[in-house]
């Protein structure tokens, strides 16, 4: 065994064939509806400036899109949105003794599937973050009656806040914390199945983009990330569809390392994934670095409108309570 090296153990290119093109997928941000991918490549170091195309009146205020005026020009704004950068290190050590050939296969697809696992982690937790961010910053959006207990009236409520650009919610997501999604199944208002955890995707539960179970036509995308407020209250938030634009790369870079303590075989491998996120309209303000954090996305004085109008960014926030 003395001649046991790293390459006769780990095979980064098959590593890397497992990972596959697709990490995205197993992130649960992607089975919401919500994102719109963004293949352009990023420029710059620190924030993705985005074109979008806006309408403005003659005195330069933005408008809500099909307002009619006598006067109106079109316009290119630019919309920043963060790239981050996130890293991963893991030391996974194996007595020299214990190590087979036949389980050369096994140790490349489970390294290939906790590379994948964290990845798609690190990604929903940014989207949480922007979501918690934007959210917050969105006042003309919000519905912050939170003296009755959820209702299907609040939602609609909710809904409303964007006028008719709250019909463009449909095939979105209800992104929530699981009190209050529990609390809308024992209401009736949305059915439980065996898949809201899992990936939809691959259990052959999605129809159309679609979970079989959904509220005003949103899929729930429930997670415990979101904010927990005192008193069972919490906020809800309602996210049209392909509404957040995500840009970066299209799988995670690997390097690894060998090294040898105490008689033991051992792999360092580090992976990173970069990425830019944020809503159509939005720009971020905050930190622009490698280290932008959650904390930063979650922020909602780092994030302001361009030169969009508050309704015309489809995300609406209920601030409800379960009991």
């Amino acid at each position: 065994m003395s001649s046991t090296s790293y390459s006769d153990i780990y095979d980064e290119v098959n590593i890397m064939k497992l990972v596959g093109q697709d990490w995205e997928k197993a992130a649960k941000i992607m089975q919401s509806g919500i994102v719109k991918l963004d293949t352009r490549p990023m420029k710059g170091t620190q924030v993705s400036e985005l074109r979008q195309t806006l309408f403005q009146d003659t005195s330069g205020q933005a408008l809500k899109a099909g307002d009619t005026i006598s006067s109106q020009k079109e316009v290119q704004a630019r919309i920043k949105h963060p790239i981050i950068w996130r890293y991963q290190s893991a030391d996974q050590p194996d007595v020299i003794d214990e190590i087979k050939n036949e389980g050369y296969p096994s140790e490349n697809t489970a390294m290939a599937q906790a590379i994948v696992a964290a990845a798609a982690q690190y990604l929903d937790d940014s989207a949480i973050a922007t979501i918690r961010g934007t959210g917050a910053v969105l006042t003309e959006n919000q519905n912050d009656d939170n003296t009755n207990v959820i209702s299907l009236d609040n939602l609609v409520d909710t809904k409303a806040k964007l006028g008719d650009e709250g019909v463009n919610l449909n095939g979105g997501s209800i992104a929530l914390r699981s009190e209050p999604y529990w609390k809308l199944v024992t209401l009736g208002l949305i059915a439980a199945t065996s898949n809201t955890y899992g990936n939809a995707a691959q259990d052959e539960m999605v129809r159309n983009g679609q979970l079989p179970q959904n509220v005003l036509g949103l899929t729930p995308m429930v997670d415990d990330k979101f904010t927990d407020l005192t008193s069972n209250k919490y906020y809800v938030y309602l996210i049209g569809a392909n509404s957040l634009v995500i840009r970066g790369s299209s799988q995670p870079i690997v390097k690894v390392a060998e090294s040898t303590v105490n008689k033991k075989f051992s792999t360092i491998t580090n992976f990173k994934v970069n990425y830019a996120i944020g809503f159509d309209g939005m720009n971020y303000g905050g930190t622009a670095a490698e280290d932008v954090s959650d904390t930063d996305l979650a922020t909602s004085g780092n994030w302001a409108l361009g030169a969009a109008y508050s309704k015309n960014i489809p995300l609406a926030r209920l601030h409800i309570k379960t009991a």
